[in-house]
């Protein structure tokens, strides 16, 4: 039987810090484009790509071997079901009705700090690799 090969946390540590940067800028992007849609048509001309990065993001962090440390971990998990829900939320805006736009560009404005949150949680616990 294989063992399979280990990847050391610094190793790991180096590839969600890359996510963690990613995801700040992602998040300051959505929000300042968020910030300057009146309308959802302004708003489905820039927010597509946003839920994109952020499903890219998501993605990336399932396919990251676990993180050696549970606290980490679930940091880690909450981190990616957090920004897949934010890139749902924000597709499912994109692709909803005018009169919705309001209500959905207020949900998506209160997920984004908490993913800014989430960020903050797995960038602290990283801070010793």
């Amino acid at each position: 039987m294989v063992t399979p090969a280990t990847v050391p946390p610094h190793d790991l540590a180096v590839a969600l810090r890359k996510v963690l940067t990613q995801g700040s800028t992602e998040l300051a992007a959505t929000s300042s484009d968020l910030q300057a849609a009146a309308t959802l048509d302004q708003a489905a001309q820039t927010m597509g790509n946003h839920a994109s990065v952020f499903e890219t993001l998501h993605q990336t962090l399932e396919q990251l071997p676990a993180f050696p440390v549970p606290q980490t971990q679930a940091a880690v998990h909450k981190l990616s079901v957090d920004l897949d829900s934010l890139s749902s939320m924000i597709s499912a805006m994109v692709a909803a009705e005018v009169s919705q736009y309001g209500q959905y560009k207020s949900q998506i404005n209160a997920q984004m700090p908490v993913v800014s949150a989430d960020i903050t949680a797995v960038g602290n616990d990283l801070k010793g690799y």
